[in-house]
């Protein structure tokens, strides 16, 4: 079995929705039970996926992902992918315009699932509540203090000790992140951040896109009781899940094979979860 990690990178916001809602939004997007922690289902990646591949080779697509549902239990495809859960959120700042939020948390779990890669061999530090890490070049500070104004959330900028250098371990974990998604290291570092796991949570429930929406009439009027809401992870989110690749007897390519023939898609626009007629779900991803 080979793993690696998938890195999606939103370009517009993104609906991966789990049907009707019970609260106030109609339509709320996939979260984990236990963490509150929004995610991306391995099978909307996958089904993507598939798709690009079968425009250019139905039968490496049959062979990689398994057969068309008709003739599903004739065999297993090699490619099994997880979940592709939040690493880091956009989230509105006053100063710089928006920042790249993570917490230890989210960050212990990359480190798990990227093992035996850089990104294991760095360090997570616990955050105090009321207090924000940063980088070296970071944009997000107000004029010349130590605080940090995220939403309705003022933060203040945790100082270097002897035991944590937080600028130094912050910027480190930035430039794997861009690596990682293959966008602009500066423009990461300017605007990557670590918050505690409480104020991450508080923002995961309060920072997502909420949009009112109507259907019309032929006549463009509204429809009566024709108003929902609908909950979309916000641009330039980043997430992250893990491609197991198990050939089986059936598979007839090579593990190098079936990674060559996703690597077009990487160059391309995906779009994942619903409302794509709206322009909902562009990504880039990144296999690596």
């Amino acid at each position: 079995m080979t793993t690696k990690m998938l890195f999606v990178h939103a370009l517009t916001p993104l609906h991966a929705g789990i049907g009707a809602g019970t609260d106030v939004i109609d339509l709320p997007i996939a979260r984990e039970v236990s963490t509150g922690i929004p995610y991306l289902p391995g099978s909307s990646i996958k089904g993507t996926l598939r798709g690009h591949v079968a425009k250019s080779d139905r039968n490496m697509a049959s062979r990689m992902f398994g057969p068309d549902t008709r003739n599903a239990s004739d065999y297993a495809g090699a490619m099994q992918f997880s979940d592709a859960y939040l690493v880091a959120m956009p989230i509105r700042s006053l100063a710089g315009m928006f920042a790249w939020v993570t917490s230890p948390y989210l960050l212990r779990r990359l480190q798990r699932d990227a093992n035996d890669t850089a990104i294991s061999n760095l360090s997570v530090n616990a955050v105090p509540l009321q207090s924000v890490a940063l980088t070296t070049e970071s944009k997000l500070r107000l004029g010349n203090t130590q605080r940090v104004v995220f939403e309705d959330i003022e933060l203040q900028v945790v100082a270097d000790t002897n035991e944590i250098r937080w600028t130094a371990n912050v910027d480190a974990w930035a430039e794997k992140i861009a690596t990682a998604t293959n966008i602009e290291p500066a423009f990461v570092k300017e605007r990557f951040c670590i918050v505690s796991d409480d104020v991450l949570s508080f923002l995961l429930r309060t920072a997502t896109e909420v949009r009112a929406r109507v259907r019309l009439n032929d006549d463009k009027t509204v429809q009566t009781n024709a108003l929902w809401y609908e909950e979309s992870l916000p641009t330039e989110s980043i997430l992250a899940g893990v491609v197991n690749v198990v050939p089986n007897a059936r598979t007839e390519f090579s593990v190098e094979q079936m990674f060559h023939a996703l690597a077009p898609v990487a160059n391309s626009l995906v779009q994942f979860g619903g409302k794509t007629t709206t322009g909902h779900g562009f990504c880039r991803i990144k296999i690596s």
